[in-house]
């Protein structure tokens, strides 16, 4: 767990808020299928850990782990079978997206800086 100093902090902080959406999202859509509930709790909480924890010593760990609770996040309403409720289902998706999305550019610029191209 090699500690990387050119890492983006905005995009753990824009992590860690999207990962609390995810975790508040049963309270904010209203009652949903139980699966729903639980799901978005686990996911969005250990998203919020994680990136809370790269932002105090970051390790490119924690980006595969975030990139992969995303991609789970956004095929779980068809995992479990809420893809009906449509609030849980487009929350999922939609964090998981951007989740994803942020992982992925972190694992980018980190994977550029080590070659020695300036991010």
């Amino acid at each position: 767990m090699q500690k990387q100093s050119n890492a983006q902090p905005w995009i753990d902080i824009t992590n860690l808020i999207f990962g609390a959406i995810l975790f508040l999202a049963p309270w904010m859509v209203g009652p949903g299928a139980a699966a729903a509930e639980w799901n978005a709790w686990i996911v969005g909480g250990l998203v919020v850990l994680i990136a809370g924890g790269a932002l105090t010593t970051f390790s490119v760990w924690e980006e595969w782990s975030n990139l992969a609770l995303a991609a789970w996040a956004a095929i779980s309403p068809w995992l479990f079978g809420f893809q009906a409720n449509a609030g849980a289902m487009w929350t999922h998706v939609i964090v998981g997206g951007v989740v994803f999305t942020l992982a992925g550019v972190q694992l980018w610029l980190v994977s550029r800086a080590g070659r020695g191209v300036m991010a």
